[in-house]
């Protein structure tokens, strides 16, 4: 038996048996298996005619057919030793002695190749040896599709570290920590607020020195006027805010211009959304 041919054969062997499981893994993604009928069913296999896959069906056919060639080159290598060692015993012949013994050592090599390569991979991991067509059914991912206001209006929570740091960084308070989602209540966001609003409340702050605190931004939710890119904001009447507003006691609908700045009070349940007294400010 030639040694080119023994190997030969081994190794398609192996690539049946390794590649096999992905090569038809992949022709069944998301399908539901149908089972897998034997066209030429190996005798002693006990394979149904039609089995379901990874339940004894293709599976256990090519482990079957892996086990049988196995034993196939196991057997012929056995043969060739008996008929060359007969050759090499049964002549007194140099050239038939040769004939024998190169025989002989063939098949000694073959049979090396044919139980190394089952030991090398039973060493390695015995599980290789068993063929499992079993992946379960893969199913693609669902694909998240994110709208074009939900980016928008994500701005209200990506942004609001950024813009509260420049706030408080020039003493301007804000008095809730900031939404997680939409939804939240007790509390403030500052994200998405437009810069020219971040200035103004800035310049207000240099121009009266006084408190402020920003009890209303962008969380739309909570309010019926703002919202992202709005100039719009609360602020709590502090004392030293109504004095530079010239309003000691601000009633409810009084309102304020500062340039094009408007400062319209509003008292707890004058709306639906009003929770507490505050100074709605626009165009700010």
């Amino acid at each position: 038996m030639p040694i080119k041919f023994l190997t030969t054969i081994i190794f398609s062997l192996l690539v049946v048996f390794v590649f096999a499981e992905t090569a038809f893994a992949t022709q069944h993604t998301g399908a539901q298996p149908k089972g897998y009928e034997l066209l030429a069913p190996i005798p002693g296999s006990g394979i149904p005619a039609v089995a379901p896959l990874g339940q004894g069906g293709l599976a256990k056919y090519l482990q079957s057919l892996f086990n049988l060639g196995l034993g196939i080159i196991i057997a012929l290598a056995v043969v060739m030793i008996v008929i060359g060692g007969a050759q090499y015993l049964s002549t007194d012949a140099v050239s038939g002695k040769e004939f024998g013994k190169d025989k002989l050592w063939h098949a000694v090599q073959g049979l090396i190749i044919a139980l190394g390569a089952f030991l090398i991979l039973n060493t390695i991991n015995p599980d290789i040896l068993k063929l499992n067509l079993d992946l379960g059914y893969l199913k693609p991912p669902e694909k998240v599709v994110v709208s074009e206001v939900e980016k928008y209006t994500s701005k209200v929570f990506t942004d609001d570290d950024r813009v509260r740091k420049i706030l408080e960084n020039n003493g301007i308070t804000i008095n809730n920590e900031a939404c997680k989602k939409v939804g939240d209540t007790a509390c403030t966001n500052v994200g998405g607020l437009q810069q020219q609003t971040v200035d103004g409340l800035i310049s207000l702050k240099k121009k009266c020195g006084c408190d402020i605190v920003v009890t209303g931004g962008t969380e739309y939710w909570l309010h019926k006027t703002h919202g992202l890119d709005m100039r719009v904001v609360d602020l709590r009447p502090t004392e030293s805010l109504n004095s530079f507003l010239g309003v000691t006691t601000p009633e409810s609908g009084r309102v304020v211009q500062r340039g094009h700045t408007a400062y319209t009070f509003e008292n707890k349940g004058d709306n639906a959304k009003a929770t507490a007294p505050h100074w709605h400010v626009t165009d700010i």
